[in-house]
């Protein structure tokens, strides 16, 4: 089971006052793992060399309103993430809001609002940790193994899942089924697409395209870098 005190968490925060704040929090919540950077270069080397569960940004870095490009670049690789501001900007709400941040927090982060963040999170980790799921069909439900999924495919609110011998409809988004698998053996290519990593036969980096047996899939250029990488590893 995974608890609060157990989440890796990350902070993108420049404002000494505040990101010292933030971990005091943190620590009131017995969690362990937790790293500090200062800047948007730092926080974006970090989220593509490590693994974290939770990421904080601030709205401002480095003087400027990056947090927005943070905020797309996690919602890119499915890491769920806070928002956290000093000002009520209804229009930089408007804009990150498209990215669904976890929440979005004015400075200082209320304690109990951040304790009830965190652990509806972990009970949404460990929600996905289970092997099946039950999808209905007519007026009955049907389970089926998450190990037989091969790729899903997303079209608005509904997922297809794609399976050695069935395709299997979800009235959910892609991204919302996407968190109930395991990240480490699935990656999403495009907007509309996610693979299982075993099945991919190769990847062709001129076409952009991946390869499982005869059929070919997009590869988006936001995913393009992320898709690489995971390949390599």
């Amino acid at each position: 089971m995974i608890g609060v005190q157990n989440m890796k968490i990350l902070i993108i925060e420049d404002d000494v006052m505040d990101s010292t704040d933030l971990i005091m929090k943190l620590e009131n919540l017995k969690v362990k793992e937790k790293k500090l950077v200062m800047s948007f270069d730092d926080g974006i080397a970090e989220i593509d060399g490590a693994s974290y569960d939770l990421v904080f940004i601030d709205v401002f870095l480095d003087g400027q309103e990056k947090g927005s490009e943070v905020a797309k670049y996690l919602s890119s690789k499915s890491i769920p993430f806070i928002v956290m501001t000093k000002f009520a900007d209804i229009s930089f709400f408007d804009d990150i809001k498209n990215y669904n941040p976890l929440a979005y927090f004015q400075k200082p982060v209320d304690p109990l609002a951040l304790r009830y963040r965190l652990e509806s999170l972990c009970k949404q980790m460990n929600d996905k940790k289970s092997d099946f799921i039950f999808h209905r069909t007519g007026t009955d439900y049907r389970r089926f193994e998450k190990a037989t999924i091969n790729y899903v495919q997303g079209e608005g609110n509904y997922v297809s899942v794609y399976t050695d011998d069935e395709r299997i409809l979800l009235r959910q988004s892609l991204k919302s089924f996407l968190s109930t698998l395991d990240s480490s053996l699935f990656v999403q290519i495009h907007r509309k697409w996610a693979v299982r990593l075993s099945k991919v036969d190769a990847y062709n980096s001129e076409e952009n395209i991946i390869l499982i047996g005869d059929l070919r899939f997009p590869v988006g250029r936001t995913f393009q870098s992320g898709l690489i990488k995971r390949l390599r590893s």
